[in-house]
């Protein structure tokens, strides 16, 4: 790939750019899940105590 690109997306920048942009698409993705799950628990009521 770096061939036939000639090398042209090789840069000392792109890897921890691509670490940036890959943590920050975890933290939304993770961050929508939760937002998600705490709505589908929404208005059911746990058991505190078991009889």
């Amino acid at each position: 790939l770096d061939h036939a690109l000639r090398h042209a997306v090789n840069r000392g920048w792109m890897v921890p750019a691509s670490f940036a942009v890959t943590a920050a698409a975890t933290a939304l993705v993770i961050g929508a899940r939760v937002r998600h799950l705490r709505h589908q628990k929404e208005g059911q009521q746990e058991t505190l105590f078991e009889e």
